[in-house]
């Protein structure tokens, strides 16, 4: 269970972090979408 808690935090902090990542340089989210793509099978 504290795992899953853990794990589900540390989703939240992510998606909060790329969304301020986004906000400060809106060029960046082009990199990293094509980054997520290449890692992603």
């Amino acid at each position: 269970m504290v795992l899953i808690f853990g794990y589900v935090v540390l989703l939240i902090v992510d998606m909060r972090a790329r969304a301020l990542w986004v906000a400060v340089d809106p060029k960046q989210k082009k990199i990293s979408l094509q980054k997520e793509r290449n890692i992603s099978p």
